[in-house]
């Protein structure tokens, strides 16, 4: 199905595209490029839905948000080019980029990320702690009113659950009928729950994938993987097992590469344990967490406009 001589496995996950960009490992193959690619990795696409599976279509490269996270896990402008917020912090105004334009070709405009927010943020549960007042378009820009301050937006807007998605995708429900959104990759082909087919998408606003063509499938066992990485089965495995990374340097057949993600981690007490059941103790807890420095931390304060780098 492949050109390329050189595979590669991954001991996390990243974006294809950011694989397929301008990686180290594809360099040697100017004379020779790559028409189309084989991804593997271990999730499941059961729905359509960006609430239950949409960070397959993140992952694959085919949906955005307005914003993103780097592997250092800074938020960066996506397809808002650059976002303001208010002193009290419960009003954000997101510049939508110019030139974007969705699979089906239909501009991507302020009223179309309004749309696609109403649609997709009662389905999102981490937005919910948000309480989003409001959804408007102002010029170019989406705003956000919120019913209290919320200094960590930006980074929220980066869920897979709230990726924008053209009009045409939505059905009369509010649903999404079809994937129709702004990545560097599109759908050519679905097989739920085990295959994606792409193709590249050459109307793309930022750097272009090498690849024209590339076929995203769901091998959930991580040995299955790290044998599909021995025999040299794929172009890129994502998530091989630990135990199998050095037999699978060694044996020459993948190059290993490890790749860096950044992760939310959230604390969940369970207040139904016995030590919970004084309030006192759960006081104790909710007193503990230092919101002003978080909220300080996250650069709230004196926050200039973020522009794309």
């Amino acid at each position: 199905m492949t050109d390329i001589s050189r595979r590669t496995v991954l001991l996390a996950s990243g974006t294809l595209a950011a694989l397929l960009s301008a990686p180290r490992w594809l360099e040697a193959q100017e004379n020779a490029p790559a028409r189309s690619i084989r991804a593997i990795q271990p999730w499941e696409f059961k729905s359509i839905q960006p609430a239950e599976s949409g960070f397959v279509l993140n992952r694959a490269s085919i949906a955005e948000g307005l914003t993103a996270l780097q592997p250092d896990g800074r938020v960066v402008p996506a397809l808002a080019e650059s976002w303001t917020v208010s002193d009290d912090a419960k009003e954000w105004r997101f510049l939508v980029r110019d030139g974007v334009v969705f699979h089906d070709g239909t501009p991507v405009t302020a009223e179309a990320v309004k749309a696609s927010m109403e649609a997709l943020v009662p389905q999102a549960r981490r937005l919910s702690a948000v309480r989003i007042a409001s959804i408007a378009v102002e010029g170019k820009e989406t705003v956000f009113r919120l019913e209290q301050p919320f200094g960590p937006l930006p980074a929220y807007l980066c869920d897979y659950a709230v990726s924008v998605y053209a009009p045409a995708a939505f059905g009369a429900d509010g649903k999404i009928v079809q994937v129709i959104s702004t990545g560097p990759f599109k759908v050519d082909a679905i097989e739920l729950p085990r295959r994606i087919s792409l193709v590249r998408h050459d109307g793309y606003w930022g750097q272009k994938p090498m690849v024209e063509r590339a076929e995203f499938e769901a091998v959930a066992n991580g040995e299955t993987r790290a044998n599909m990485a021995l025999a040299g089965d794929a172009d890129i495995i994502m998530n091989i097992p630990t135990p199998s990374v050095s037999r699978i340097a060694a044996s020459g057949m993948m190059q290993v590469h490890e790749v860096a993600n950044p992760r939310v981690h959230a604390l969940y007490p369970d207040c139904g344990k016995p030590q919970f059941s004084d309030v006192r103790t759960r006081r104790a807890l909710n007193l503990a967490i230092d919101r002003t420095a978080l909220r300080q931390l996250d650069g709230v304060e004196d926050r200039p406009p973020h522009q794309a780098e």
